[in-house]
């Protein structure tokens, strides 16, 4: 069994500014405690991460990996992306993704002290 949610936990509170809470029923993380940076479903067959997603990377990770990515319901027209969690996970690719979702919805001030090596 794969403790998904340790890796999960371990990218998001990477970034600046991170909290944890309960949200309809699983973990999720938030940036200064209001935007959300993701979700984890474990509830999913796999579990997943749901998170916003810039436009042009939305797309493309549904058509480049469409085993992996997925518009999860009832979030997917908002601009939201899934992201299958198995044993073979990319983590690499997954902070690269939760990267993009936290530079898209972060306060600029907290763009700022981004970390450099955050994604690399």
């Amino acid at each position: 069994m794969h403790d998904h949610l340790s890796q999960v936990r371990q990218i998001c509170f990477s970034f600046p500014e991170i909290t944890e809470r309960t949200s309809h029923g699983s973990s999720a993380f938030f940036i200064r405690e209001k935007k959300t940076l993701a979700m984890y479903r474990p509830d999913e067959e796999p579990p997943a991460i749901w998170c916003p997603a810039p436009e042009d990377a939305l797309h493309y990770w549904k058509n480049v990996e469409p085993d992996m990515f997925y518009y999860p319901p009832y979030m997917g027209h908002y601009g939201w992306l899934g992201i299958r969690l198995t044993g073979s996970t990319d983590w690499d690719l997954v902070n690269l993704v939760l990267r993009d979702a936290f530079i898209k919805v972060a306060p600029r001030k907290l763009l700022k002290i981004l970390p450099a090596c955050v994604g690399n």
